[in-house]
């Protein structure tokens, strides 16, 4: 019979991919640790053998560094609070998780996991009271307020959803954690629990002596449940698909492939002995050894490797390789948006857009959701506001060369000095905080002052 702790099926199969990009982005001592699930060992391959190959193996971290320069591009500009998010929330946006993060690592690490695995959470909980609830004024005064906090989805075992007011809305979540405690003065015992969340409320479940017994229950002042969840690649409610899988299994291909390269390379590098007709007691080999024989039919020879499959070998690596850049690449390609109105439709900035500007749309209406939870612990009835996140990936690679050729044109007269001036700020060559008009003003100013 289920428990608290069984997960649903939904779950159980994300799990495989999940498993997968965990094991290619913890790099090559995670893909060595995984063993046979991703470099099977060979029909005639002894366990020794197969041991010094997996050992000697190295991952090409393709999927790793796709996932590193996407959030990269998104976070290439800060996070900008819209004017109408009130003071008291803009300010907790300094140490948005109250662990010292402020709004964009948390978000950068929010977006890092949703890439990842195609979705991923964050949690606006707020800290525990001990005693009798107090008022918001008494609550405000010992500094208590809402924080965030990162949920990995593999810790999102099970939820439940109803249609309130027309929305899809979660009805109850059940979050896997790990709760340390002091065990003496220098030691800490670690405790697996689970979080049941409902909406109004929660529950906390422990495990001890193998079955899970209610250790702790409260209510929250928040009417839904707080869990906000970011999608980048959504095939349901609560479900998803890493965005990058394809990468990922070409990466896997890759770790393979490279495996057994490398095993032709040492075949080819270590010729095989082969001798015929010798029969003179023992033999030494070596560098330093000669072999001599009696038999009139003696022979001695060496099989060594054509080198052609060394070379087929190589290409076919370089050619995934280029299979990998290309997958990672469609992200930033643009394509009709899924799903707009006729007014977004007449908006020649929204008819085309690329995956991975859609998924810095779906961060920004995440977080404005998650500012809205924290207004809501602290009772603020004002809107919570607006914020906006970098979706301009027009400019894939900044190099030397196209400045220098934008300066040129704006030289020769072919482009104006303003627009050189804007195109520089799209760049990140110039602060976005640089005006053109002040600009001219200080141009103008300096000028006069060396004449003087």
């Amino acid at each position: 019979m289920a428990d608290v702790s069984t997960p649903l099926p939904a779950y159980t199969a994300m799990l495989p991919d999940w498993q997968l990009v965990d094991a290619l982005k913890g790099g090559t001592r995670a893909m060595r640790a995984a063993g046979k699930a991703y470099l099977p060992q060979w029909p005639a391959e002894d366990d020794d053998d197969y041991k010094i190959r997996l050992q000697s193996a190295v991952l090409y971290p393709a999927l790793a560094q796709t996932v590193e320069n996407m959030v990269g591009r998104v976070f290439m500009r800060p996070i900008v609070l819209g004017e109408s998010v009130p003071d008291a929330i803009r300010q907790q946006t300094a140490d948005f998780d109250l662990q010292g993060s402020r709004l964009d690592i948390v978000a950068a690490q929010w977006f890092d996991q949703a890439l990842t695995y195609g979705l991923s959470h964050v949690l606006i909980d707020y800290p525990r009271v001990e005693g009798q609830p107090r008022n918001l004024a008494e609550e405000r005064q010992m500094g208590n307020r809402p924080y965030a906090t990162v949920i990995n989805p593999k810790q999102v075992i099970g939820w439940k959803s109803a249609r309130i007011g027309g929305v899809e809305k979660l009805t109850q979540a059940r979050i896997l954690e790990q709760a340390t405690e002091d065990d003496g003065e220098y030691g800490v015992e670690a405790h697996e629990q689970i979080r049941v969340l409902y909406r109004g409320g929660f529950q906390v479940y422990r495990n001890t002596d193998s079955k899970w017994v209610l250790v702790d229950e409260g209510l929250m002042s928040v009417e839904d449940i707080p869990l906000v969840t970011l999608y980048t690649n959504r095939t349901g409610f609560m479900t998803a698909t890493p965005p990058l899988i394809h990468l990922a299994n070409l990466n896997v291909k890759h770790w393979q492939q490279q495996s057994e390269q490398d095993t032709n390379l040492h075949i080819a590098r270590n010729p095989i002995l082969f001798l015929t007709g010798i029969d003179d007691g023992e033999i030494k080999f070596g560098s330093r050894y000669a072999l001599t024989s009696s038999q009139p039919d003696a022979k001695g020879s060496y099989i060594e490797h054509t080198g052609a499959a060394i070379a087929a070998g190589r290409q076919a690596l370089e050619d995934l390789k280029d299979e990998m850049r290309e997958a990672g690449a469609r992200l930033l390609k643009k394509g009709q948006a899924a799903a707009k109105t006729a007014t977004e439709s007449r908006d020649d900035s929204i008819n085309e857009q690329s995956q991975l500007g859609r998924m810095a749309q779906a961060l920004e209406d995440a977080l404005d959701l998650a500012l809205q939870y924290m207004a809501a612990w602290q009772g603020l009835e004002q809107d919570a506001g607006a914020v906006a996140v970098n979706d301009d990936f027009d400019i894939e690679v900044i190099s030397d060369q196209s400045v220098q050729s934008l300066v040129q044109m704006a030289a020769t007269g072919q482009l104006s000095t303003q627009t050189l001036f804007t195109e520089l700020q799209r760049r990140g060559i110039l602060s976005d905080d640089l005006d053109w008009e002040a600009e001219q003003e200080r141009i103008v100013s300096g000028g006069v002052r060396e004449l003087v």
